[in-house]
Parts: C-alpha cells; structure tokens; sequence
C-alpha cells in the first residue's frame, strides 16, 4: 500500500501547512481552516513518549484547551494500545474524548472507518495527527482523511532505548524514502 499511495504521502510530506513539530501547534482556528470536524490522536509519540499512561504535561495543557474551543466531543483517542490506565486518566481529566482501537492496526484505515461511522461525518471531515508516515499517515491516504504529521514526537530514551530507537529509525527511514 505504501508504494501505491507514494505520491499522496510525498505530498503530504511536503505540505507545511500537514506538517507540525508538535501536537500543540493545532489550534481550533487552524482546524476550522481545514474544515476537520473531529481529531483523531494518535496515543504513543504523539500525547506522550511510548508506553506512557498519561500525556506530557504540555499536551495536558493543550487538551484543556482545544477541548473548551473545539469541543471534547470532538475529539478521539485512535491507539493500538488503549491502556486501562490510559483509559483512566482520559475518563477523569476529559470524559468526553473516546478511545477507538481499529479491528487491525494501522496502516489499515479500520479505526478512521470506525471513527467515521461513530462520528457520522464525511471523510475530509476527519484528520488524524500521528508521528508516523507508513502507519498513521498511510491510514489517512487509504480512507481518504486528513493527516497532520508529527516530526518530532515525544520520546524517553532512557526509560525505553531499544523501543524509541527503533521507532527513530523507522521514522528517519520512512522520510528519506519519500524525501
């Protein structure tokens, strides 16, 4: 799939306006200019460093607000790993955001379908903010959704080296080959 949509995540790739350092630099006006209805987030790199239960203190901030100027309900959890203490923390701190796990993992668009379908919007209403090109932004391009790409996800090397190093180098390989 990823040779077949090679050209969108190219261009995606090099479109500044999809492209963020951080999560918190989308804020409801800039989703209002993309027409997004509902923010799907990815959990691991993206609202914390892999493995975490809760985001970074900076993400925490971030939702506080996005959630009081977008809306809760608006937004959604999309993870491999929805975590009870995950889960928890987001029931105590925004209950209104869901957790969805698709049937498969990404690349596979199951859980932005699911999203769509619980949703009941449109395709190019729904974006997903993921911090990799061959999973999360793959997933956008195979259902037809936006994608906001990561480029510097949260890491914590020295609590978890082998795990972050290898994602690292994932990354780093992804870009150079649609580069």
């Amino acid at each position: 799939m990823a040779y077949r949509y090679y050209a969108k995540l190219s261009a995606l790739v090099k479109d500044n306006t999809r492209v963020l350092i951080t999560l918190t630099q989308i804020d409801s006006d800039y989703l209002r200019k993309k027409n997004v209805e509902v923010l799907a987030l990815d959990f691991d790199g993206v609202l914390a460093p892999h493995g975490e239960s809760i985001p970074e203190p900076e993400v925490h901030a971030w939702l506080l607000k996005i959630s009081q100027d977008f809306g809760q309900e608006r937004l959604v959890i999309l993870t491999n790993k929805p975590a009870p203490a995950r889960i928890a923390w987001f029931e105590q701190h925004y209950p209104k955001i869901l957790f969805v796990k698709g049937a498969r993992k990404k690349p596979y668009p199951d859980g932005l379908e699911k999203i769509l379908e619980l949703k009941h919007i449109p395709p190019h209403a729904l974006a997903l903010a993921d911090d990799r090109l061959l999973t999360g932004m793959l997933a956008t391009c195979i259902a037809k959704t936006q994608g906001f790409y990561v480029t510097k996800p949260y890491q914590n090397v020295r609590k978890r080296p082998v795990q972050e190093c290898f994602f690292s180098l994932l990354r780093c390989l992804e870009r150079r080959w649609l580069l």
